[in-house]
């Protein structure tokens, strides 16, 4: 009786690994690409309007690059631009990212479980806010 418990909770815990991996699909991964899908500009007054990220000069996709603390437009490929994240930390299922570009403050936050972002980021008299995803980067 207890070696079939014991084969029970061996055959549990080999279950269970695969499924904590997949809470955490960033894990294993250095750099991370990621996709806005809405866009909001919004001004002083507390009004927001929805706008794009080709308005509002804002890369549709990026690449996150953990490693090496370094964001960079990846498309449309005539942003060319990037900006050093100066703050990351991971903690509660998040990882959120600070940075300043340009005399622009910035905050991402990406849910690991589900890869969502939200970003604002704020300039003078204006701030942007951008949802979105985020994936493990594919290997080349």
């Amino acid at each position: 009786m207890t070696r079939l418990k014991h084969l029970a909770l061996a055959i549990g815990l080999t279950l269970a690994l695969p499924a904590a991996a997949a809470e955490d699909p960033f894990s294993s991964h250095d750099a991370l690409l990621c996709a806005v899908s809405s866009a909001s500009e919004c001004a002083p007054d507390g009004g927001c309007e929805a706008t794009t990220p080709d308005e509002i000069n804002f890369a549709r996709f990026a690449r996150v690059d953990i490693k090496n603390r370094q964001m960079k437009a990846v498309w449309p490929k005539e942003m060319n631009r990037s900006t050093p994240i100066e703050q990351l930390v991971e903690s509660s299922g998040l990882i959120v990212m600070q940075g300043l570009d340009q005399g622009v403050a910035w905050s991402l936050t990406i849910d690991k479980p589900s890869g969502a972002f939200v970003a604002a980021a704020t300039g003078k008299s204006v701030v942007y806010v951008l949802n979105g995803t985020c994936m493990p980067e594919l290997p080349q």
